[in-house]
């Protein structure tokens, strides 16, 4: 799916005032998707042509979302300036990527999980772009990889749920497998070499997008990420 920016509202953070053109694979429902905070935002009218359910419903559904204590509503809701038909600027209530993802599963659409990945996606690359010249050549020259078990000390969590998360990505087509892993032989602690599972960049940051509830990785974890790669070797 193409990713296009229709307007950038501050040439000096891409991830920040961006509209981008967002279209559903069967092409039936063409949005402009606000970029800002690191996230992407949406109003009730835009939920509601996304997953095709009346605006009432895309309400309640918000409604329980924050009653049940799913969400706080104030991290996940931001009012921004929006110009009408009639010419006119209003402030328009949005409200980000955790509280679409949220509504998606309660109305079961498999618009919700096609969006999501897509968002992931313009995220990963805005994110990217964000990084002054110096940043993204350390990117494009470093050649990061790492185990399950060090992406779970390197986001605080599990190797089981690292492994779980991995395993929704492939699943959803959000990454195909074969393309972010690879096998190294690594020396263990008895001296012994042994064949293991490496990832790549693309799923490194997909993975710490999941862990962190869909806050995208910072300027600084990707520096962690390059210091606590190894030293790899095929044979």
């Amino acid at each position: 799916m193409r990713i296009m920016a229709k307007k950038i509202g501050n040439r000096n953070d891409p991830t920040k005032g961006a509209i981008i053109l967002y279209q559903s694979p069967d092409g039936k429902a063409a949005l402009d998707v606000r970029l800002d905070r690191e996230t992407v935002w949406l109003n009730l009218n835009q939920m509601a042509g996304l997953f095709e359910r009346d605006k009432s419903v895309i309400s309640r559904h918000l409604g329980n979302v924050f009653k049940n204590g799913e969400l706080e509503r104030k991290s996940v809701f931001a009012f921004f300036a929006t110009t009408a038909s009639d010419g006119k600027t209003y402030k328009v209530e949005y409200f980000n990527l955790d509280a679409i993802i949220s509504v998606g599963y309660r109305v079961n659409s498999k618009r919700g999980t096609q969006f999501r990945i897509w968002a992931t996606n313009v995220l990963r690359e805005h994110l990217v772009r964000g990084f002054t010249l110096n940043e993204k050549r350390l990117l494009e020259q470093e050649t990061v990889w790492l185990t399950q078990q060090m992406m779970a000390e390197l986001f605080q969590t599990t190797k089981q749920n690292i492994g779980q998360h991995l395993k929704n990505i492939f699943s959803d087509g959000e990454l195909p497998e074969n393309s972010v892993v690879k096998k190294f032989f690594t020396t263990a602690a008895d001296g012994k070499r042994y064949e293991t599972n490496f990832y790549n960049l693309d799923a490194i940051i997909s993975v710490g997008y999941r862990v962190r509830n869909g806050s995208p990785l910072n300027r600084g974890q990707f520096y962690l990420i390059s210091s606590v790669t190894p030293t790899l070797h095929t044979f």
